[in-house]
Formats: structure tokens, C-alpha cells, sequence
């Protein structure tokens, strides 16, 4: 079954220093992604202190691109990066619209990996890299049912310091 136009989601990120090849004109240069992952764990209360949570990588997938070369380099100097941003967007009322935002500071390109060939999918290369990263925050827009998006709803979370931000 084919997804609807509010089902729909493109992902763009942004990384302050890393020219991407996305056309959309609300996101022009930044890379285009196609998949990405993340998560986090707390194992809870241990020896009666609060433990740290373990927060992973961000990993994204996209196609190679011209960020590629950028991306590589950064991952074997250990480059940081201020700022990035990913943001998720899909259809609604007033056409796309950017439903998920997350922001990352004090960021490093920490893995990096290309794929090519075995199935008409990786034709052309793709590649796999995460991000570390100091500070992480979130915002969600629901999206009400006449395709308008209320307003964001934001946490961070700020890694050195292991304690919730705004």
C-alpha cells in the first residue's frame, strides 16, 4: 500500500561545515537522509545513587553525496562541529511541514562506512555514519486532524552534566 501525503517523511540534517546535495528549497544544501536510528537506556537505580543514562550513537543512512568526502575526513580527525540539526518533515494542512527536530551540539562524526552492490538498491553507494554528540534536544509537533501541527513540545539533555535541559 502507498503511503499518503501525511504519511509521507523526508529527513534533511544539517551540519554547521558540511555542504550536503538536497534541492528542497526549505533545506537546500543540507544532506538528504533516508534512514536513521538512535536510543538510549538507564539501567535505574544502582547502589542507591541515580544512574547515568547510556545514551548511543545517532546513526544515519544516506546516499553517497557530496558531503561524503567531508563526512570521512571529519570522522578520521575527530572533528567538532558546533551545531547540527535533523529535521523530519511531512505532509499536512500547509503542504510539509517539520514535525521532529532534533538538535545536537558539541558535535563528532564518530563512525563512517560506504556499502555498494548486491541489489538494484545500492547501485549507487550508500553510506552508513553516527554522531556523537554533548547535547541533545527534541521537539515534537502533533499533527491535528485538519493537517495543521500544534505547538513543539521540546526536552534536551545535556550529556557532561547528565541532567535534563530546556
Amino acid at each position: 500500500m502507498a503511503a499518503t501525503q501525511t504519511e509521507q517523511t523526508d529527513y534533511f540534517l544539517k551540519i554547521e561545515g558540511i555542504e550536503g546535495e538536497s534541492r528542497d528549497e526549505n533545506h537546500q544544501g543540507e544532506v538528504d537522509i533516508t534512514r536513521f536510528t538512535w536510543g538510549e537506556s538507564n539501567k535505574g537505580m544502582q547502589g542507591g545513587s541515580s544512574a547515568r543514562v547510556a545514551m548511543q550513537e545517532f546513526h544515519f543512512t544516506t546516499k553517497v553525496n557530496k558531503a561524503s568526502p567531508k563526512l570521512f575526513v571529519a570522522c578520521a580527525e575527530g572533528t567538532v562541529y558546533k551545531k547540527a540539526v535533523l529535521t523530519c518533515r511531512k505532509g499536512g494542512g500547509d503542504g510539509r511541514q517539520n514535525y521532529l527536530i532534533w538538535t545536537f551540539e558539541n558535535v563528532r562524526v564518530c563512525t563512517y562506512e560506504q556499502v555498494a552492490g548486491g541489489s538494484a538498491e545500492t547501485v549507487v553507494p550508500v553510506e552508513t555514519f553516527a554522531l556523537t554528540f554533548d547535547i541533545i534536544k527534541m521537539g515534537y509537533s502533533e499533527q491535528k486532524p485538519d493537517g495543521t501541527l500544534e505547538g513543539e513540545i521540546g526536552e534536551g539533555w545535556d550529556k557532561p552534566n547528565n541532567k535534563k535541559i530546556q
